[in-house]
Order: C-alpha cells, then structure tokens, then sequence
C-alpha cells in the first residue's frame, strides 16, 4: 500500500508496474554468487534486514509508461555516470552534467521511497512530481550530499526529524539516505513549519558538520562545479545509522538559504 493510488509521477491509474528500489543494472552487475544483505528502516523506526542472493527489489507505485519511458532513460544515463563508482568504487570527477544526473536519479529515488508507505501524507506535492517527471526539476527545498559507504550492499533509510525546542520558527526535515554499492546518496528536504516564515525566511540552509563534513560532500544545489568522489573518509554500515540520527540535532544557521521561484 501506498501514499496514491495509481502513479506517483502522472495521472495514470492503470498499468502499474514495479519499480526497481535498486537500479536492474546494479543488481545484476553484482551477479548471482553474491550474498546482499538489505536494511531499510521505515519512517516509524521500524527496521528490516533480509538477505537475499539478487537485489531485485521493486515497489508499484509508478506505471508502464513513467517506468519504461524517462526512468529508464534516467537509469541508462546514471548507469554511465556512476557505474563503476557503485560496483567497483572507480574514483571520478562528476563534471556538472553528470552531478545534474546523479541529483536527478537521488530525487527519484526519494520520492518513490516517500510513495511507499502511507503512514503520513506525501511529502512533495502532486505538481512537484508531475512537474519533477516532465522536466527533472528538483524542489527548491531539497540538499544532496555524497559520499561512500564499504562494501556492496543496499541501504534504504527514510526518517523525518523535528527541530530541537527553541528554534525561531521551527522547521522539520526529511532525511532520505541511500546506498547502491559504494556510493552513498543523501537527500534532505526541510521546511520551516510556519508558512509565514517560509515567506520571510526562503528555505534553511544545512550543512554537515566535523567528521560528517569529512565523510560527505554537497552536491546539489549544484555549483557549477566538478565533484570529486570518493572523500577520505569512507563509511561502515554502523556509520551511516549515525549519520542518519545526526540530524536529531541539526541547527539552522542564522542565514538561511534565500530562493526566488516563478511564478
């Protein structure tokens, strides 16, 4: 069961198929003799681990058309950007067509596991996905990072944290993290809860911070420039669980990240 009935990304109701939590090309190009261990952690703080030989994961919540059309145009293009860095942690500088991609395939990616449960009400909005299927356009809320996690494994992690008391305005986040192999996806999207303030005040502006800034890099908003990968600091498994709970505590900057949309 999930957040909509029919497709996530377009008005289509019928013809649902399942779509891969990890990329086709990623599981086979682990090959069958592997033995994949797969956490996901639910919204709720509910964990499963399972093992598995193939990872061929998938969740209906997208049709035939989304899924064999611009998803798998968006798989073929990331397949070439982070290919080797996922399966054999090939080092790379991502120039910034290729940061576009990645950004792109790490949104997917965060929706379809927001559409999974309905546990709470969709997290980007109707428009935001539609749009999002149509064009690539990411949320003006929404920061990436990137980094790299040992070994070949499959981590599906999606939490949603408050600010801590005392915070002007109060904001919430929502913290998707995710692993194909050895490369470490991170996706937060935050919120002032007060609409007034998000008015007044655009969007927060976070930024990891002492070893965690060691271990993951920005990448989105992009900069315009090459993102080199992999960092010094590579992750075990129990390190990425401590990178998820470190934004229990996150503080706003006094300057928080000012965006202009279009009307």
């Amino acid at each position: 069961m999930g957040k909509v009935e029919g497709c996530g990304f377009c008005a289509e109701t019928a013809n649902i198929t399942g779509e891969h939590l990890w990329s086709d090309w990623f599981g086979k190009g682990l090959g069958d003799s592997n033995r994949v261990r797969i956490t996901r952690e639910e919204a709720s703080g509910a964990v499963k681990q399972w093992f598995k030989t193939t990872l061929d994961e998938k969740t209906n919540v997208v049709c035939k058309d989304c899924n064999n059309g611009w998803m798998s145009r968006l798989e073929d293009n990331v397949k070439a950007v982070i290919g080797d860095m996922a399966l054999h942690g090939t080092p790379k500088a991502l120039q910034p067509d290729e940061v576009a991609v990645l950004a792109a395939f790490a949104f997917k990616c965060a929706v379809v596991a927001d559409l999974m449960h309905d546990n709470r009400p969709a997290l980007f909005s109707r428009y935001e996905r539609w749009r999002f299927a149509k064009t690539l356009t990411i949320p003006p809320y929404v920061q990436m990072w990137l980094g790299r996690v040992e070994g070949n494994r499959g981590v599906l992690d999606l939490g949603f944290f408050a600010s801590p008391s005392g915070v002007r305005g109060g904001f919430e986040l929502a913290v998707f993290t995710y692993s194909i192999g050895q490369v470490l996806l991170q996706v937060v999207a935050s919120r002032w809860n007060k609409k007034g303030h998000r008015r007044r005040s655009g969007f927060p502006n976070l930024s990891h911070t002492d070893f965690w800034a060691t271990a993951m890099t920005p990448f989105w908003p992009a900069s315009g420039k090459p993102v080199e990968w992999p960092l010094p600091v590579t992750l075990s498994e129990a390190q990425v669980d401590e990178l998820v709970r470190s934004w229990e505590t996150v503080q706003i900057p006094v300057e928080p990240r000012v965006t202009k949309r279009k009307r």
